[in-house]
C-alpha cells in the first residue's frame, strides 16, 4: 500500500514537470501543441538526489517559422540537470543543462503540393547552418532560418527527403542556454 502511494506520488511529480515543460515550450515556440516525457524512475530521487533526469523527449506540433508551418519539432536530450531548489521550493522549472540533444524538424507536405513543386520545379535544400532554401529555376524564393523557433539551436544540419516528407536534423552538444530558456522557467500545477 505504501509503495503503490509512494510510486503514485513519484508519477504525480514527473507528469507535473513534463506539463511545465510543455507549457514553456508551447509559450516559447507558439506551437499547435507539445507532448514532453521525461524517463526517470524514481523522478523524485533523481531530480532530489541527483538533481538529473535520463533523458527528455519534446515534441512540438505545428510551429510556425516564417511564412511556414513546420509540422512537428521533437528534441531527444539526454544527462539533463533540473534545478531542484527551484523545483521543489518555488515549484517552476529550471534546466540547468542538457548534456546532448538530437533536434528533428518535420515538414510534410501534402502529396498534391509536393506533386506541383515537383512539377514546378522548386527544390528545398537545408543550408548548414539551420536555413531551408526554397529555390525555383536557379532562384531563391524564400530563406527560411529555424533557429527563429528559440528550441531550434543553430548546429549543423541534415536534410532527408522521403515521400511527402522532409526531415532536417542536427546533434548538438552541450545543448545552449538560449534553448534551456525556452524549455524552462514555467510554474509547475500542483
Amino acid at each position: 500500500m505504501v509503495a503503490a502511494g509512494l510510486v503514485g506520488v513519484d508519477l504525480a511529480a514527473r507528469y507535473g514537470t513534463q506539463q511545465a515543460v510543455a507549457a514553456a515550450v508551447k509559450r516559447s515556440t507558439k506551437a499547435g501543441s507539445v507532448t514532453v516525457s521525461i524517463n526517470s524512475f524514481p523522478y523524485i530521487y533523481d531530480v532530489l538526489a541527483e538533481g538529473r533526469v535520463d533523458n527528455i523527449d519534446v515534441v512540438a506540433h505545428h510551429v510556425p517559422v516564417g511564412p511556414l508551418t513546420v509540422d512537428q519539432i521533437e528534441l531527444k536530450g539526454s544527462q539533463v540537470r533540473i534545478n531542484r531548489s527551484d523545483l521543489f521550493n518555488h515549484h517552476s522549472v529550471h534546466l540547468e543543462s542538457v548534456g546532448s540533444a538530437t533536434f528533428s524538424v518535420v515538414i510534410d507536405l501534402p502529396t498534391i503540393e509536393n506533386t506541383l513543386a515537383t512539377d514546378l520545379g522548386v527544390n528545398v535544400t537545408a543550408s548548414g547552418s539551420n536555413r531551408i532554401v526554397i529555390s525555383a529555376a536557379g532562384r531563391t524564393i524564400e530563406t527560411i532560418d529555424l533557429t527563429k523557433v528559440p528550441i531550434v539551436p543553430d548546429c549543423p544540419v541534415q536534410m532527408v527527403h522521403s515521400g511527402d516528407a522532409y526531415t532536417i536534423s542536427c546533434t548538438v552538444s552541450p545543448v545552449p542556454q538560449s534553448v534551456l530558456d525556452a524549455l524552462s522557467k514555467a510554474k509547475v500545477k500542483s
